[in-house]
């Protein structure tokens, strides 16, 4: 990725009138990528943890052991256990973080997105599938924790998205007036 951004700003100063087009393919495939980083980083698979099923007692018995329908349930677990904080941390910080990137990438390759009902709907369900290929796969733990620390961290950065947005409108105003 930084090799990328080195590249793309190499050549924004070479051709400077090809800036947009260049920004648009530059985030598009930063897009494809974090999109394939976050799939990878979700679903841990390898070939002999894959099992798919749509057998009901599977599904059922998979649900019943691995699946987490109570909010905040595996939150309160982790915090009343024993596990290490560096573990409570990282899992709880990185659903947090994991879905961050999409609240300024989206917003940037998809204009129609800027608005929080459109963005919270495409994350929203982009989350639920990511949810449902674990459980159906058996490549991941379904866990309704995972869902609301995503989605919280994508409406930060979206949030944020904004704001920087908002400065740089004002910006641009406050210096057409003189």
């Amino acid at each position: 990725l930084a090799i990328s951004f080195i590249i793309y700003k190499i050549h924004i100063k070479k051709k400077p009138e090809r800036k947009e087009n260049l920004t648009r393919y530059y985030l598009r495939a930063l897009l494809v990528f974090y999109i394939f980083f976050l799939f990878s980083l979700t679903f841990n698979i390898n070939r002999s943890t894959i099992g798919l099923t749509f057998d009901r007692l599977r599904l059922l018995a998979r649900f019943y052991w691995q699946a987490n329908i109570v909010p905040f349930r595996t939150i309160r677990d982790m915090l009343h256990s024993d596990y290490p904080v560096s573990f409570v941390v990282t899992n709880i910080g990185g659903n947090i973080l994991a879905l961050m990137p999409l609240g300024v990438l989206l917003p940037l390759v998809f204009p129609k997105t800027r608005t929080l009902p459109t963005y919270t709907l495409i994350v929203t369900l982009l989350i639920l599938f990511i949810e449902l290929v674990q459980f159906f796969f058996g490549v991941g733990k379904m866990d309704i924790d995972d869902f609301i620390l995503n989605i919280f961290g994508a409406l930060i950065a979206f949030g944020l998205f904004k704001l920087v947005l908002k400065y740089k409108e004002n910006r641009q105003l406050a210096s057409e007036e003189y």
